[in-house]
């Protein structure tokens, strides 16, 4: 007969093996989200101001974008909404196309510095400055859609701004 002993212990380390692939799966992407929305959540906290912008064209060699074709300036009010739109918890995904970043939250901090927070929400991507780009929280997505129809800015699929961003969106 199998003693309790021996049957509490396979099932600790059957727990403890599942509680692993959970983490490893899981976990660590919640960790990221966790980390990406302690650091925006950082910067919009200092912020004096915070434009969202949506760009045509994004430049991968210059990291430059073109002239805003919508933009919204959010007052220091506004901020809790704005922060409201970035959950703490959430799974992080692996972009599925290139980063081609159409939209920016543009923070200026008191010291007169300038962070640009590039956000691609075809492959749900997301850059600080011009740093590697990571992954945008699933989580995230449909706040900051949202945060965009709420500001009154389109919502464009990625083929609206032309193949090469050579062609203007339609309003």
């Amino acid at each position: 007969m199998v003693s309790m002993r021996k049957l509490w212990r396979k099932g600790f380390w059957i727990a403890a093996l599942l509680g692993l692939l959970f983490f490893l799966t899981i976990g660590g992407s919640s960790v990221r989200t966790f980390s990406l929305a302690r650091r925006v959540r950082g910067i919009l906290a200092q912020a004096d101001s915070v434009r969202l912008v949506e760009y045509r064209v994004y430049n991968m060699q210059t990291h430059r974008n073109s002239e805003p074709l919508t933009e919204k300036v959010f007052e220091k009010k506004e901020f809790p909404r704005l922060i409201a739109s970035l959950p703490f918890l959430g799974l992080c995904d692996s972009p599925a196309c290139g980063f081609v970043p159409h939209h920016a939250l543009i923070c200026n901090l008191p010291n007169g510095r300038e962070i640009t927070i590039r956000i691609c929400l075809s492959c749900d991507g997301i850059q600080f400055d011009n740093e590697r780009y990571a992954d945008l929280p699933m989580s995230w997505h449909h706040s900051l859609v949202s945060l965009l129809s709420d500001s009154g800015m389109p919502y464009r699929h990625r083929m609206a701004y032309g193949v090469a961003g050579d062609q203007p969106p339609e309003r």
